[in-house]
């Protein structure tokens, strides 16, 4: 059974119930949990998964460390290990942590500020090869196709257009897809762009660029 994932169809919930649906020891001696929703954030998308904790009916805490998406639709929440009670169909409040979440989502958003100030300023046929937003690593390499020949003044007008993004508080438009047909009912998709896995949120700063 598929995962409801909150974190993307309600990302500003950062807490909800859920049961346990499917159990799985890991070869690092791990304990992967799945829970029929859930909202914190699987790593993807150049962003670090959320970190946090399932509480237990009795108080319990279950410290969750890693989250992960697999092919199948499943996430799985990594635990160190749990105690004989807790087995699927036990009912847990999910619970992210939220200095993290919004660190994260900071660094995330500002990737994506950049891929927008890089548009807007004149370089709309720049293509993004590779981002990263995992804190100390934050970059977005861009591929210029050859046409780039003063490197410093490109510079100048990115970093111009991005302070007046700043300053202008430009606006963000979220939206949520189960499939292409729902996307592009309410987004035109960049040309070539695809996306791997199902559902997906996209992130259009001002005009409608993705």
């Amino acid at each position: 059974m598929k995962t409801e994932m909150l974190y993307l169809s309600a990302p500003e919930l950062l807490h909800a119930e859920a049961r346990i649906v499917a159990i799985s020891d890991r070869d690092d001696g791990a304990v992967a949990v799945a829970t029929d929703l859930t909202p914190f954030y699987a790593k993807g998308g150049g962003q670090p998964a959320d970190s946090g904790w399932f509480e237990l009916p009795d108080g319990r805490h279950i410290d969750v460390r890693n989250v992960i998406r697999d092919g199948e639709g499943i996430v799985w929440h990594v635990v160190d290990g749990l105690d004989p009670d807790v087995h699927v169909g036990a009912i847990v409040e999910a619970k992210v942590n939220r200095p993290s979440r919004y660190y994260n989502s900071q660094l995330h958003s500002a990737g994506e500020a950049v891929a927008a100030a890089v548009h807007f300023a004149g370089y709309a046929h720049w293509s993004v090869q590779t981002a990263c937003h995992f804190p100390g690593q934050c970059r977005v390499v861009f591929n210029d196709h050859g046409t780039t020949k003063d490197l410093e003044v490109v510079a100048t007008a990115i970093a111009r257009q991005l302070e007046e993004m700043v300053q202008d508080d430009f606006p963000i438009r979220l939206a949520y897809a189960e499939d292409l047909d729902e996307l592009n009912a309410v987004h035109r998709l960049e040309e070539g762009k695809h996306f791997a896995e199902w559902p997906v949120r996209l992130v259009s700063p001002k005009d409608g660029l993705s």
